[in-house]
């Protein structure tokens, strides 16, 4: 308590607890770096899941137009045998027309003009039922084509969205890891002050210490003097 004293008649104040000042700049110094890292994992996990999403698009995208090139030459191979079928069918039109009119007097040979006859109306028939089928499986791939065509559009717009998120995330990141940098830089910057401050205060200890003993060093030397004067007061009563 001497000691407190003595310090404020000298113009000192106590030095305060070095350890709860060190750890309240840590502490405060820390906060922006621990948020920082957080903001850094969320936007590598978004950056992450909009990685995936776009190969899983392209993925899809790439399927689906082989599917479309597929069905598209199997409706071109399709509608090009029908159409040799329905010239080789008038040919051989031609062919048993001339036969009839070659023929006209024989009646085994009409006979078996008109089971061929019979024969090519129905085959002519099914060549028809199925152009009529190959048409609809046709106009249902068109539709089917124009459908796909649709959902990649609207798959291509998303995928143009999630590119441009995905910009935005890197720039972000960027700007977050510019950040980190700077509070990083702060930081070490507050570490040398507060490592100053330390070596400053111990100084000024090792100083105060220098002082006290000084002072009682020149106490002893007052005390040792008043016991002289005093005996020599008492020498001359």
């Amino acid at each position: 308590m001497l000691r407190r004293a003595h310090l404020i008649a000298i113009g000192h104040t106590p030095p305060r607890n070095e350890a709860g000042l060190s750890a309240a700049a840590n502490d405060d110094a820390g906060q922006p770096l621990v948020q920082a890292s957080q903001a850094i994992a969320a936007a590598l996990m978004e950056r992450s899941q909009l990685l995936k999403s776009l190969r899983d698009l392209s993925a899809e995208k790439q399927e689906k137009d082989v599917v479309i090139e597929n069905q598209r030459a199997t409706f071109q191979s399709q509608h090009q045998h029908w159409e040799l079928r329905q010239t080789s069918w008038e040919k051989e039109r031609v062919s048993l027309l001339f036969l009839q009119r070659r023929n006209s007097g024989l009646e085994q040979d009409n006979y078996q003009l008109r089971v061929q006859a019979q024969k090519d109306d129905e085959e002519k028939r099914e060549l028809r039922e199925k152009k009529e089928s190959l048409q609809h499986d046709y106009e249902e791939g068109r539709r089917r084509i124009a459908a796909l065509s649709g959902q990649l559009e609207a798959k291509d717009n998303q995928l143009k969205q999630r590119t441009a998120e995905l910009n935005l995330m890197e720039n972000k990141y960027m700007s977050v890891t510019q950040e980190l940098k700077l509070q990083a830089s702060e930081v070490a910057h507050l570490t040398s002050i507060n490592a100053q401050l330390k070596a400053d205060l111990r100084s000024k200890d090792t100083e105060l210490k220098s002082t006290m003993q000084g002072l009682a060093i020149q106490s002893n030397e007052v005390e040792r003097l008043n016991k002289r004067f005093d005996k020599l007061e008492d020498t001359k009563s």
